[in-house]
């Protein structure tokens, strides 16, 4: 009887359960521990921009009542006008976040100053994501990112975060899940966190971002397509997304069995342009990269520039766009029993393939497993200028020499090693199986295959464990190639949630794509002389919608789509006209003499053709590879110093109207004989429009002039109503 008393006295004197706070409006306080309500449906608008929630008290446990979520905007709301923070806690340690869920702001959770920070179990869907404006057939350069500059908070303020984590140490951050967003977690002078157990992906800016941070601890997290910039086929940019970004000397950090697959990069880092500035051996250093999948990526797997005493062992680079590893100006890096396969699809020159180093010293790659790459290993020097003026550069610079390469195996890679201007490099016992050109040495690299082995040791000489329970590598096996990136105007798609994308607007034809859409689809009808058609279902489930005008001119629509639950509704308007094509190659420079280039046109080396649609992704090709006329193939106008002039004459209604162009490189645009749009420079593809109003239903006529110079190229134009 004692016995069950004493029992029944243990069993009553348990926890007492935190107390519940409803949380409905801006500015509420939390200065105790306690379990947060809110009503389902509660949207609070963070109306002076510091924070709905504010956490006053050290110490504090505060969980997320199931089903609770503080969401800053409605639903509807475009992910680029969300503005506020959800939850904000500065200068308190110990603060402990459980089952948090954040919706509708441009920064979900700002911590500042605040210890041994415990962020468990949180939910981060719908925040802010800027509208990009590449589309699949074109890239637009504005959507490029820049993280070189975050002192004053410039990612935040910019980009958004789903969790802002800043100069804080020892914080936990585990099984947080972030969607539908740009940023995932945001690391800034942070030291001694462990961040394991996330999943941050299908983003369009980056996963998990640090910045001045170092002696973290990244395992077992989730952190693929976090992506912009790419249309498979098209072009492959990027522009500075990535699963893990590092950059400002971020250092002695542990990165450790996570999945970074089919993002701009896999992981990013870079010294820093502070770095860059200063004499002194800093940069991105001594961090350790072990059992991560770098694959699938825009550009390249792991990209780690400027930096020293790195060691990347046991990972797996395939299917990367560029290459595998990018580490111009690294020192001392090892590169160890890594996989490297079928990189380089999308080369930009002779950066391709899996190691490529640009003025590298004392690097070590060894026992590394070499397939199918364009180029197994390429190591060079070459001119530049602007960089040899940075101070690091000055003090550390020693070109590209002393590096190693041993004990490699190569097989069906179209070359195996490629040195240019690379002094003093070892390159023993690898060996070559089915290998087109296992060795191209130029003059100065030729004495490399000989001499001994140096007595080289990575300055990393211990290896921590991973942390966490989960299994990313190789969870989302069935996604793998670059060709299930799909993006959209918010980023890429999640294959889970039903989209309708816009995949070409040419030659009187709008065609959607219907991706995601379960169960049988109803489609609308259109208006004479429009036809709308469905197409059946490929491989991947995906269905075509196509809307066809059979008349010239311009042609308005609105199409419902319905299958079971989902509601969606295509518009637009179909402009069939035609675009009379002169292309040329020239021999006088646009830029110095235009009246001179222009002249050229009228050569007899200029040929012609008529097109429906001003379309030419002319990439790394010229006109007469285009197919746009037998006379333009025949003519062999080469892949680079050509120019094109295209005109048409199009009736259209009074209201007003949007000429779109892309260009690579320089473009000039007139209407009715009025200059429009003007980029006359050698750019990377790069978006215009003119907006203009008719008071009465009249013909136009659109001239555009373009030039190429090298390179890569692009010219399309798009002509459409505002609504």
């Amino acid at each position: 009887m004692l016995a069950q008393l004493i029992t029944v006295v243990v069993l009553a004197s348990g926890p007492t359960p935190a107390p519940d706070l409803l949380v409905t409006k801006d500015d509420t306080v939390v200065d105790r521990s306690c379990r947060i309500v809110i009503p389902n449906g509660t949207v609070i608008t963070d109306a002076n921009g510091n924070g709905v929630i504010h956490v006053k008290a050290a110490n504090v446990e505060i969980t997320f009542a199931k089903g609770s979520v503080l969401r800053g905007a409605p639903t509807t709301e475009p992910l680029d006008r969300l503005v506020g923070v959800g939850i904000r806690i500065s200068g308190l340690a110990g603060v402990k976040l459980r089952r948090v869920a954040v919706s509708g702001f441009k920064v979900g959770i700002h911590v500042e100053g605040s210890d041994d920070l415990l962020v468990e179990d949180g939910a981060f869907t719908g925040n802010f994501a800027q509208r990009l404006k590449s589309t699949s057939r074109a890239e637009d350069s504005g959507d490029w990112l820049y993280p070189h500059d975050n002192d004053d908070h410039q990612w935040m303020k910019k980009y958004g975060a789903s969790l802002y984590v800043e100069r804080c140490r020892r914080p936990t951050l585990r099984r947080i899940s972030v969607r539908r967003a740009q940023n995932g977690i945001i690391l800034d002078r942070v030291t001694s966190g462990k961040i394991y157990d996330n999943d941050a992906s299908f983003l369009s800016g980056w996963g998990l971002a640090m910045w001045r941070t170092t002696d973290c601890t990244v395992t077992r997290n989730a952190f693929d397509f976090c992506i912009r910039g790419y249309s498979h086929k098209v072009y492959n940019r990027g522009q500075d997304s990535a699963g893990i970004l590092m950059f400002e000397q971020c250092s002695r950090n542990a990165v450790l069995g996570n999945s970074c697959t089919h993002g701009g990069d896999g992981i990013f880092g870079f010294a820093g342009t502070a770095a860059l500035a200063s004499t002194a051996r800093v940069g991105n250093n001594t961090n350790v990269f072990v059992g991560n999948d770098l694959s699938y990526a825009a550009a390249h797997g792991l990209e780690m520039t400027f930096s020293f005493d790195n060691y990347v062992t046991g990972n797996r680079f395939v299917g990367n766009a560029i290459c595998g590893i990018w580490a111009g100006y690294s020192q001392e890096t090892h590169i160890v029993k890594n996989l490297f396969e079928r990189n380089g699809g999308m080369a930009y020159g002779l950066e391709r393939g899996g190691v490529n180093i640009e003025h590298g010293f004392a690097n070590v790659i060894d026992e590394n497993d070499f397939a199918a790459n364009k180029c197994g290993v390429h190591l060079w020097s070459d001119t530049d200028e602007h960089l040899m003026k940075q101070p690091w550069v000055k003090t550390h610079h020693k070109g590209c020499k002393s590096n190693v390469v041993a004990n490699n195996r190569f097989q069906q890679d179209t070359v195996g090693v490629h040195l240019r201007d690379a002094t003093d490099t070892r390159v023993l016992s690898n060996q070559m199986t089915d290998v087109k050109t296992p060795f191209d040495f130029d003059g100065p690299s030729k004495s490399s295959l000989h001499g001994d082995w140096p007595d080289r040791k990575p300055r990393v000489t211990k290896i921590p464990e991973e942390l966490g329970e989960a299994r990313p590598v190789g969870s989302r096996a069935a996604l793998h190639g670059r060709q299930n990136i799909v993006m959209t105007e918010w980023g890429p798609w999640d294959h889970a949630s039903p989209i309708v994308r816009p995949i070409s607007r040419r030659g009187g034809t709008h065609v959607y794509e219907l991706l995601g859409v379960k169960g049988e689809v109803t489609i609308g009808y259109a208006l004479p002389p429009l036809l709308a058609s469905l197409g059946p279902a490929d491989a991947r489930g995906a269905r075509k919608l196509s809307v066809t005008s059979l008349a010239p001119g311009v042609h308005r629509y609105r199409i419902p789509i319905t299958a079971g639950g989902f509601r969606h509704e295509v518009s637009g308007a179909v402009v069939k006209i035609t675009w009379n094509v002169r292309g040329f190659p020239w021999t006088r420079d646009p830029l110095q003499n235009r009246d001179a280039w222009a002249r050229e046109a009228k050569e007899p080396r200029a040929v012609t053709a008529t097109m429906a649609s001003l379309e030419l992704p002319f990439r790394n090709d010229g006109p007469s590879q285009m197919r746009l006329s037998a006379e333009v193939t025949a003519a062999g106008i080469g892949k680079d110093r050509f120019g094109v002039f295209a005109s048409t004459v199009v009736p259209l209604k009074k209201g007003r109207w949007r000429l779109v162009t892309w260009s690579d490189d320089g473009i000039h645009a007139t209407l009715d004989g009025r200059q429009i749009i003007e980029d006359w420079t050698i750019h990377g593809t790069r978006r215009h429009e003119h907006v203009f109003e008719l008071k009465r239903d009249r013909a136009v006529r659109i001239h555009i002039q373009y030039f190429e110079q090298d390179g890569a190229a692009n010219l399309s134009a798009a002509l459409e109503p505002v609504e």
